[in-house]
């Protein structure tokens, strides 16, 4: 979701939230930090910060389309992000086993091949 706020004083500017879990992030934008010193940067390291709870995304294509290079390079994108956890069904998944038996994801990414 797209957030667009001004205080008294501040410029207008967009800022990009993902999910409940980034209000620490503030409006510096994802994956950036607050200005922290050292010191406080080694004890972060020394707290134990329990896992963020990953989102299991499947990709529900033949392997001619999973395996192109555009496909590819959308997936080592999505790779990226700590949170998500790519699936990529098989053909044989596809073709020859019910829904039911499929891997459980949150989303579904699927793609028509003729």
């Amino acid at each position: 979701m797209w957030s667009l706020t001004a205080s008294e004083g501040e410029s207008t500017t967009a800022h990009f939230f993902l999910g409940a879990g980034d209000e620490g992030l503030g409006t510096r934008g994802i994956g950036m930090r607050p200005e922290e010193s050292d010191s406080e940067l080694l004890e972060d390291e020394e707290d134990e910060v329990p896992p963020e709870p990953q989102i299991i995304v499947g990709i529900c294509a033949m392997t001619k389309k999973s395996k192109s290079k555009p496909m590819t390079q959308i997936l080592e994108r999505l790779c990226r992000f700590d949170y998500l956890t790519v699936v990529i069904l098989g053909e044989d998944v596809i073709l020859n086993e019910p829904v039911e038996n499929w891997p459980s994801c949150h989303c579904l990414i699927s793609f028509h091949s003729k």
